[in-house]
């Protein structure tokens, strides 16, 4: 079992060399296997490596620093081997040169042993594991899945079954066996050392002194003990209140796009960041212990993929530098930047908190452990201001995640060694309370927040463009828009402004006035198109409206009515005075409505799952009572606290709050290609029209319902009450994804207790509690004519068969929802659920109804887990496509009334 070994590399840099230094760095980082300088293809030994000009970057610090060069590496074998591995690559030499105190021809050695002596914490996903392996155990999985198929259909035991796999795998040329033989250091061998010292010391002490004397020694120290942790908490909590609160709406906006253009390529991400330390000795002392702590409990417990229980993270690296005043923070994880930080507030507050707490302008804590990192806002805030750009960075295995090479690794495990029954492979099986709430104003809340309008079946969405901003004024402040006091019977008019709608307001859209980033850069960016899975078919660059050129997409106008001819009459009364209120139609407005049994346009019924509000909703099922902050501004979140709340410094003079009772509106127009899918569904299933049960068996896996909207983990006669359909959890029903598949759309996009450690309560339940810090309110509509009027599968694929142009039509989904957090919320969902590749430990698969893979590929998979042996689809096409979308800022109606005021 080899050991990982960090090498953590930091040089002052020639002042007048820093920008031909970058400019040599930006083109490893664009040939980062093949260069002049540094080829990783030529160092075997490393798993991952990144370079960094670390500038002066002080953050209006009192000190100033030189720049330096950054190099970090973790690598198997000795350094010595390694730095000429590196030496190998290329012109290495030409790199350090533009370090002061090297010229080529030094002892490379030696330099980089000179500047590499600093007090660093290490903690590895991969401990005992080489590069080499890691990539060979992939390579042996792949093989592995294709001859799993080849054995699907086959009537046999797990055993029998397994022994058959194995037999046909170690006949490949191409598998490689792997000696996965050794032992991971445990906490047992420390803590016995600690126990025998002890032991030892007593009856030493027993033995000279007495036992008389030997008491009142433990009785001594043990008063000393408390009288030193005494002194300790004082020390600290005197410190602690004189801590300054950071202003989490400084974090420069300029910056984040740097760093935001290079995440979510891949399946990995990294993170680089420089702090300074808080002043005087006791903080740095601190630190000191408590990273010796994170550094020993890494060595001893967490050398098992899971830095404590977040199994997202490949190695990270904390390292005290510039004489101990500044600490320099590295990491590799999966998934995107929110959410690694928010596995950290979620799962490992206490131990983040410890350590940062430490640092300049980190969220102000309580007995170093509290609070701080669960001010989440602030603490991302933070993480963003002391971010510094990565200039080369590199991974032997871009494309597999922590859970992924761990699994591998398992799988070897299995092949190399005689295996039990019980203990048969998982891929062959495969089968913040908050007290006194502030009461819910919905006088001040429109409508739509709380009411769906259910009983308004008509709606028209109407995209505004303001042409006069003095007669829109007047128009806002005599139109009356339905609040949630009420229950409206006849119509109710909601408005939603885009932040060009705003700006057009003369409303300063940015940081320092409060507004969320994802609202402050719109939908269409590069960063979120990946993050969204707006790519290929579904580009923005082929959107009908909402992509970052419709500038003029000022405003969304929801009306809602109960008879149609009413919400004719009062569209055409906005409009027929165009010019008098100073707007005019941008866009061809969408309809919305309702299909017959509640259904979508595929034939499944939908808007089941729906979290309750805390202090609104009276349902009691522990799953979908949600804080009210998650979804309205002015209210604690989840974590117990106020998420940040837009308050425009024009308006401040003279009004209440801006944002408070109002909310962040998603809209995306999702078209749905019923024929596609129910084409693609008889394909898959190998049946044709005379026989559509296993097509409908097989769409019920994908979307994880039947078509009448029972959950497949509870069958109809098991259900004992109309709301039982959305009353149930995953891993007591289903824990090995037999009944609904891990993949599946509902199980992504709300896993429950899905993605729970192990069965027992505490560990479902923080499973849970986990999963409802990204819960969205959604209040969409279908739009366009259904195929069938009575939504009924068998006459759909009827139509479609009988080769009935189904596609040609428009129809599909108005995507609506609310959340304070963009983020957090409807962001996360997309990319770390819907869209990713790894999701529930999965490889290669994406939401099969709405998610959209990063490269595109015409194997998209999808497995059913079943034993002994799951099923594997390939070919599914995309079934849905956006054909546009926004975030639009949806206000409270004193915000309205604000808008409307004369300037």
């Amino acid at each position: 079992m080899e050991k990982i070994k960090p090498l953590t590399f930091l040089a002052p840099i020639l002042e007048d060399r820093i920008d031909s230094l970058r400019v040599k760095l930006t083109h490893i980082n664009d040939n980062l296997l093949q260069n002049k300088y540094l080829s990783f293809s030529k160092t075997p030994s490393i798993h991952f490596a990144r370079l960094v000009i670390v500038d002066h970057h002080n953050n209006n610090d009192k000190h100033s620093y030189a720049a330096q060069l950054l190099l970090s590496t973790n690598f198997n074998g000795s350094l010595e081997d390694h730095v000429k591995e590196l030496e190998e690559s290329g012109d290495f030499e030409e790199i350090l040169s533009y370090c002061i105190g090297f010229t080529k021809g030094d002892s490379v050695i030696k330099f980089i042993k000179k500047h590499s002596n600093y007090h660093a914490y290490f903690y590895a996903s991969t401990w005992g594991r080489t590069s080499k392996q890691i990539i060979k155990e992939e390579e042996n999985r792949k093989i592995i899945d294709q001859v799993i198929d080849l054995f699907r259909t086959r009537r046999m035991t797990p055993m029998n079954m397994f022994m058959g796999i194995k037999e046909e795998v170690l006949k490949s040329e191409k598998y490689t066996r792997i000696d996965s033989s050794g032992r991971l250091p445990t906490l047992l061998i420390p803590i016995l050392l600690v126990i025998s010292i002890l032991t030892i010391s007593s009856y030493l002490l027993i033995h000279f002194l007495g036992l008389n004397s030997f008491l009142k020694i433990i009785g001594i120290a043990c008063i000393c003990i408390v009288g030193l942790l005494a002194i300790f908490t004082f020390r600290l909590r005197s410190l602690e209140k004189k801590d300054p609160e950071y202003d989490k709406n400084m974090a420069p906006s300029s910056s984040t796009g740097e760093f935001v253009k290079n995440e979510d390529l891949e399946v990995q991400n990294q993170f680089t960041s420089i702090v300074e330390i808080k002043d005087g000795l006791f903080r740095k002392n601190l630190l000191k212990i408590v990273l010796w702590l994170v550094g020993f409990l890494s060595h001893y417990k967490f050398n098992k993929g899971k830095l404590g229980t977040i199994p997202t993270i490949h190695f990270a690296r904390w390292v005290i530098v510039d004489k101990g005043k500044r600490l320099l923070f590295l990491s590799n994880f999966d998934g995107s930047w929110e959410n690694y930080l928010g596995d950290f507030v979620d799962k490992a507050a206490v131990g983040l908190t410890a350590i940062w707490s430490n640092t300049k302008q980190f969220p102000k804590s309580r007995f170093l452990v509290f609070d701080g990192a669960t001010d989440e806002e602030r603490f991302k805030a933070v993480a963003r201001l002391n971010q510094i750009k990565t200039d080369v960075w590199y991974s032997a295995y871009p494309h597999l995640s922590v859970v992924n090479k761990n699994r591998n690794t398992l799988i070897s495990k299995g092949f190399n060694d005689k295996i039990k029954l019980k203990h048969l492979p998982m891929w062959i099986r495969d089968t913040l309370n908050i007290k006194n709430p502030p009461p819910i104003n919905k006088q001040n809340m429109q409508g739509l927040l709380l009411d769906s309008y259910g009983r308004l079946p008509f709606a028209k969405y109407i995209f505004i463009e303001i042409k006069d901003v003095i007669k829109f004024k007047k128009w806002l402040q005599k139109t009356k828009f339905n609040s949630a006091e009420f229950r409206p019977e006849k119509f109710a008019i909601n408005i939603a402004f885009s932040k060009n709608g705003l700006e057009k307001m003369d409303i300063a859209v940015d940081d320092q006035n409060g507004f969320s980033r994802p609202f402050i850069e719109g939908m269409d960016t590069p960063h979120r198109n990946r993050v969204l899975g707006d790519l290929h078919d579904n580009s923005p660059n082929k959107w009908a409206w909402g992509n970052k050129k419709d500038t003029k997409l000022h405003v969304l106008l929801l009306v809602y009515a109960k008879e149609k001819d009413v919400m004719d009459k009062i569209i055409a009364d906005i409009f027929s005075n165009n010019s008098e209120n100073g707007l005019s139609n941008h866009h061809t407005p969408i309809d919305g409505g309702f299909l017959k049994g509640g259904k979508e346009h595929f034939g499944f019924k939908d808007g089941i799952s729906q979290p309750a509000m805390k202090g609104i909703s009276s349902r009691i099922f522990a799953n979908d009572v949600i804080e009210p902050g998650e979804f309205i501004l002015g209210y604690p979140n989840q974590y117990g606290k106020h998420p940040s709340t837009p308050e425009p410094e024009r308006l401040k003079e003279n009004h209440g709050s801006f944002g408070n009772d109002g909310s962040y509106m998603v809209f995306r127009q999702l078209k749905q290609n019923v024929a596609t899918f129910w084409e693609n569904m008889l394909q898959l299933s190998e049946t044709n029209s005379n026989d559509i049960i296993p097509a409908i068996a097989l769409a019920s896996k994908l979307v994880g319902r039947n078509p009448d909207g029972d959950p497949l983990v509870i069958s109809s006669k098991k259900r004992n009450s109309s709301d039982s359909n959305n009353e149930f959890n995953y891993k007591e029903l289903d824990p090995d994804g037999e009944k609904c598949p891990f993949g599946a759309h509902i199980r992504r996009t709300n896993p429950r207790d899905s993605l729970s450690l192990s069965q027992k309560k505490k560990d479902k339940d923080y499973a849970i509690n986990i999963v409802k810090n990204h819960r969205i309110l959604r209040k969409g509509r279908p739009y366009g004519p259904p195929v069938d009027e009575d939504m009924e599968i068998d006459k759909i694929i009827s139509k479609i068969t009988k080769g009935e142009s189904i596609d040609a039509t428009d129809r599909g989904l108005n995507f609506i929802c609310f959340n304070t957090n963009i983020e957090r919320q409807f962001e996360f969902i997309q990319h770390t659920w819907v869209n990713n590749p790894k999701f529930h430990d999965l490889y290669d698969e994406v939401d099969p109804l709405i998610g959209v893979q990063q490269q595109k590929t015409s194997e998209c998979p999808f497995s059913v887990q079943q034993a002994p042996l799951r099923k594997r689809y390939t070919g599914l096409k995309q079934f849905v496509e956006v054909v546009g979308g926004s975030y639009f800022f949806f206000p409270s109606i004193s915000a309205i009334n604000q808008l409307g005021e004369p300037k």
